[in-house]
């Protein structure tokens, strides 16, 4: 089987901790980031797996040391899930390998038991050889109201069976009333299935955009033409909800869909990283804190309470309550706070930045340049610099002259000075920036030249 990973969400329910330019499969707040998980779920398997993921997730992946090597398929933008697969469908088909089949999993999803989780796969692969269309179905240990449901005629584990119908997201009554039939299952989004029988439901229920879809050329190169025609349409609703031949595995295999705050606190602590914080408490029951900051947390008569802490945003919330934090996102979008979407650092082609420090005549910044990579040929009107490095060895150019910069040395550039710097070792070079001025904009770059085609 050949294993594909969606990796293109901005995962706004977990805000602040999850923002547009580092998503949460990307972070850590377990002891490995998610989709370095579900990388490592499938070494096992023959064939390295695909992340489907978007364009404007490029510079991250390329700083994610367990991406080498690993195959990423880009979306110009994000249009639900029914595209994303078309799209892998038709790369398949152009290489030949129509015959093959296809697991399609989510990079936000925890799975505790994966001896379970393979074995389900591999009765689900089996259905799907024989041309079924499959999904596997969890078993529920709680009547939850925040997932879809699956409706079989009975709850038989590991054997594939006819799917009956698919319910929304149910009320509390309703999901109720599932867990005690016993013959309903969470719907996880993961589906197994052969890639020329997917081709033939793409044909058969969504033809305008198979057709869209299937003028794709190997390069790739009417991609962008393609996504600003194609509706955003899940394949659950343009696929699933139609198919005669659709079965489901279900499976007790200690699935979590990791997409809200309450999803997070039910994790066991060992299960999350270290936090830095210390926290006290004085008549404080059940509260859940998470912080990346070394810094103390008191509560003190309260309880019931979610806290998130990050270098520029604070979210407190009642549990049972975060589904509402995605609310709170656009709210800030609306007032165009950058806090919605961006951390204090970013990724870049060559590397990525962090900002540790904002005052009205001063800015200060953590630096890290990839091997072999090199900031564009730049210069800046409103502020002059220094670079202090930290670790590495790089090739330094100011004004047309170079020389070599070790760990401990610095360096000093004029405004309105053409600087670069290039790191000519083997690790990651980091180095310290205090930037001098009137203004610290991103856009205040002039830029000459540049490795990675940006505009000046």
């Amino acid at each position: 089987m050949i294993p594909v990973i969606m990796s293109g969400g901005n995962g706004e329910r977990l805000w602040p901790f999850s923002r547009q330019n580092m998503p949460k499969q990307f972070g850590s707040f377990l002891k490995k980031p998610l989709l370095q998980k579900s990388l490592e779920r499938f070494k096992r398997y023959s064939h390295s797996p695909i992340v489907v993921t978007v364009q404007s997730q490029k510079n991250i992946i390329k700083n994610m040391d367990y991406m080498k090597g690993i195959e990423a398929l880009y979306e110009p933008c994000g249009k639900n899930t029914a595209p994303a697969i078309a799209l892998l469908c038709r790369k398949l088909e152009l290489e030949g390998l129509t015959n093959e089949v296809v697991g399609v999993f989510s990079a936000d999803h925890h799975i505790k038991n994966e001896f379970s989780f393979h074995k389900a796969v591999t009765c689900a692969e089996e259905q799907a050889k024989a041309g079924s269309l499959v999904t596997l179905g969890v078993a529920p240990d709680h009547p939850a109201t925040g997932f879809g449901y699956i409706e079989l005629s009975k709850n038989e584990q590991y054997q594939p069976q006819k799917v009956l119908s698919f319910k929304e997201k149910p009320s509390k009554e309703v999901a109720e009333k599932y867990l005690a039939q016993g013959n309903y299952v969470w719907n996880a989004g993961i589906f197994i299935f052969k890639v020329s029988s997917m081709i033939e439901l793409f044909k058969q229920h969504m033809p305008e955009l198979w057709q869209a879809f299937s003028k794709l050329d190997q390069e790739m190169s009417q991609l962008e033409e393609i996504y600003n025609q194609v509706q955003s349409v899940s394949i659950d609703y343009g696929i699933l909800e139609h198919v005669t031949n659709l079965h489901c595995v279900p499976c007790d295999i200690g699935w979590m869909d990791l997409g809200s705050w309450d999803e997070i606190a039910k994790l066991d602590k060992e299960e999350l990283i270290d936090s830095s914080s210390h926290i006290e408490t004085v008549r404080a029951e059940n509260n859940f804190v998470f912080s990346h900051k070394k810094k103390t947390h008191t509560l003190i008569d309260v309880e019931n309470l979610i806290v998130v802490d990050t270098e520029d945003a604070l979210l407190i919330a009642k549990k049972g309550s975060t589904q509402s934090v995605k609310n709170v996102v656009n709210q800030l979008k609306e007032k165009k706070n950058e806090t919605a979407t961006k951390h204090q650092g970013e990724c870049r082609p060559w590397g990525k930045y962090e900002s540790l420090l904002e005052e009205d005549n001063f800015k200060l910044k953590k630096i890290t340049v990839l091997p072999g990579e090199r900031l564009s040929y730049q210069a800046h009107n409103k502020r002059s610099e220094h670079w202090i490095l930290v670790s590495g060895q790089a090739e330094f150019t100011l004004d047309d002259q170079s020389r070599v910069l070790n760990a401990g040395e610095h360096a000093h550039i004029p405004k309105e000075s053409k600087h670069r710097i290039k790191n000519i070792g083997t690790v990651p070079l980091i180095f310290v920036e205090v930037q001098l001025g009137s203004y610290f904009g991103e856009d205040d770059i002039i830029r000459y030249s540049d490795d990675y085609g940006r505009a000046a």
